[in-house]
C-alpha cells in the first residue's frame, strides 16, 4: 500500500471529524452520518478503527447519577484507547439514534433549555477533546510508520490490535455488522425504567418495544377554539403507532370524557404523575380557564409536559406557572419537531424508524401549514 494512500485517508478522516465537531444543529446528523460512512467505506480508516468498534467496553457506570436522574459527569476510562473507543461506540450510537447527546445532556445540564446548546456541550466538553487523542495518535503513526517509507504493509494500519483489550465486566459490543445490546440506560438499578425513557428512541424498526407495557397517558390541554390544529397532532401520534386509549383529548369522541362523568374530578385522576401533558399554547388558550387550571394541576403535581406554541404566539408571549423559561417548541418548526419527537419517545420507551418519522412529519407539516395560513 502507497504511504501517500493512507496518509491522503487520515487527512480527509480528520478533516470530516472537525466538520462533525463545527457542525451547527441542524447539520448536526448529517455530518455524523459523513464521519461513519468514511469509517466503514475507506478502507485505511476501517482498518484502523475496527479494533476500536468491536472493542467490549463498560457503559454501565459510564454517566454517574445524583439521583438516578440528574448526571454529575461522564466517568470516561483512563486509558486513552478505551477512552477513544468508548467515544466512538457512543457516536455510533447517537447516529443510529439509539441514544440521543442533547438529553443526556440536559441531564448534566438541567438549568441549560436550549438544544442546540446542549448538544454543543456534550460535544466540546466529551467528544471533541477524546477525538483530538485520536489526533494524536494517528499523528504519532504517520510518523513513525509512515513517513520514511513508500510502500508499507497493510498490516501496519494495525495499530490498536494488541493494545485495545476487553474491559472486565463489560457488557456489549459495537461494529457494523455486530448485533448491539446496550445497557446504557441503565445508569443505576432503581431508576432503570426512568433511564430508559429519558435517553432517546431507537430506529430498528415501525413496532414499540415495551408496548403492551406502557400505560403512561398523553394528555392534549387546548382551547376548543384550536380543535382543528388538535386534529392533525392527534393524527400524528396515532399515525407514528400510539393507542387511540393513550390519548386524552376533550374536543373529540373517542377521546374524550365518557358521559356521565364529573368534568373536573375526571380531569383531576387523567392529569397524574404519570401522564404526559401536551400544552398547545395560544391566546385561546390563555383565555380558557380550565385550560389555565390544567397547567396549573401540572405544575403541582410535576408532570412531564411540552408547550407547543401555535403562531402567531411566540416565546415572549407565554405565561402563568409554565413561562418562556420552559423548553418550548413551535408546532410548525421542523427541527423542533424532531427534538419534541426523540423526547416524547424516550419518555415513553418506544421505538421509532426515523424514515416514517420523516414521512409523518412533512404531511403533518403540509396540514399545519394550511391550517395557519387560512386561520390568519
Amino acid at each position: 500500500m502507497k504511504s501517500v494512500e493512507i496518509k491522503r485517508a487520515i487527512r480527509d478522516f480528520k478533516q470530516i471529524a472537525n466538520d462533525y465537531l463545527q457542525s451547527h444543529y441542524d447539520s448536526h446528523q448529517n455530518n455524523l452520518s459523513r464521519f461513519f460512512a468514511f469509517i466503514y467505506e475507506n478502507e485505511v480508516i476501517k482498518q484502523i478503527t475496527e479494533p476500536l468498534m468491536n472493542m467490549k467496553v463498560d457503559i454501565d457506570n459510564l454517566f454517574v447519577t445524583s439521583n438516578g436522574y440528574w448526571i454529575r459527569h461522564a466517568n470516561l476510562p483512563i486509558d486513552k484507547n478505551e477512552r477513544i473507543a468508548t467515544v466512538l461506540q457512543l457516536m455510533e450510537m447517537e447516529n443510529k439514534r439509539k441514544i440521543s447527546f442533547e438529553n443526556i445532556s440536559s441531564r448534566m445540564n438541567p438549568r441549560e433549555k436550549s438544544l442546540p446548546r446542549l448538544l454543543a456541550i456534550f460535544n466540546q466538553g466529551i467528544i471533541a477533546p477524546v477525538i483530538r487523542d485520536l489526533f494524536v495518535k494517528l499523528d504519532d503513526f504517520i510518523e513513525d510508520e509512515i513517513e520514511s517509507n513508500d510502500d508499507v504493509s497493510s498490516s501496519v494500519l494495525n495499530i490498536f490490535y494488541g493494545n485495545v483489550t476487553a474491559q472486565q465486566g463489560a457488557n456489549f459490543t459495537v461494529g457494523q455488522h455486530v448485533t448491539q445490546k446496550t445497557n446504557i440506560e441503565k445508569i443505576s438499578s432503581e431508576q432503570h425504567n426512568i433511564n430508559r425513557q429519558r435517553l432517546g428512541f431507537e430506529s430498528q424498526g415501525s413496532k414499540y418495544a415495551n408496548h403492551e407495557v406502557n400505560d403512561r397517558k398523553i394528555f392534549i390541554s387546548h382551547s376548543t377554539e384550536d380543535k382543528l390544529i388538535v386534529e392533525p397532532l392527534i393524527d400524528l401520534l396515532e399515525g407514528l403507532g400510539l393507542r387511540s386509549d393513550s390519548i386524552f383529548c376533550s374536543s373529540f369522541e373517542g377521546y374524550k370524557i365518557p358521559y356521565g362523568e364529573d368534568f373536573l374530578g375526571f380531569i383531576k385522576k387523567e392529569l397524574s404523575e404519570n401522564t404526559i401533558v401536551l400544552f398547545l399554547l395560544s391566546e385561546n388558550f390563555y383565555n380558557s380557564p380550565i385550560c389555565m387550571c390544567e397547567m396549573g394541576a401540572t405544575w403541582i403535581k410535576s408532570a412531564k409536559h411540552f408547550p407547543i406554541l401555535i403562531p402567531p404566539l411566540t416565546y415572549a408571549n407565554m405565561k402563568g406557572v409554565i413561562s418562556s423559561q420552559t423548553q418550548s417548541l413551535v408546532i410548525n418548526k421542523s427541527n423542533e419537531l424532531d427534538g419534541f419527537i426523540t423526547q416524547l419517545f424516550g419518555e415513553l420507551d418506544l421505538s421509532l424508524k426515523i424514515e416514517i418519522w420523516n414521512r409523518k412529519k412533512e404531511q403533518f407539516l403540509l396540514r399545519i401549514n394550511e391550517l395557519l395560513n387560512t386561520c390568519t
